[in-house]
């Protein structure tokens, strides 16, 4: 169960590889072998997604986030991606089942 605060945001960001040169000549191995470790890097995140039994979501969340700043996710989100949300001043949790209804 995954439960945030009330007010609390949760923060995704995308990792970065290192930029490469924009005014130097890349060969077609050069190419898929950043394309092969941008694919690992996928299936790394999205195997831990599924360890932890995250909705699926979350990858999209992580892979549309910039490197540079933070996707913040608000209640509704969280709400709507099964994480339970709870109310500090009332002690009351609200379910993503409760959020469906």
């Amino acid at each position: 169960m995954r439960i945030m605060m009330k007010g609390a945001r949760v923060g995704f960001h995308q990792g970065a590889i290192s930029q490469l040169p924009a005014n130097q000549m890349y060969s077609a191995a050069d190419i898929q072998a950043a394309t092969g470790v941008g694919q690992d890097m996928i299936k790394r995140i999205n195997a831990y997604f599924h360890e932890i039994k995250a909705d699926p979501e979350f990858l999209t969340l992580v892979l549309s986030a910039p490197h540079s700043s933070i996707t913040l996710l608000n209640e509704f989100d969280a709400l709507r991606l099964g994480i339970y949300v709870m109310d500090p001043a009332t002690q009351k949790v609200i379910t993503p089942s409760e959020f469906r209804r």
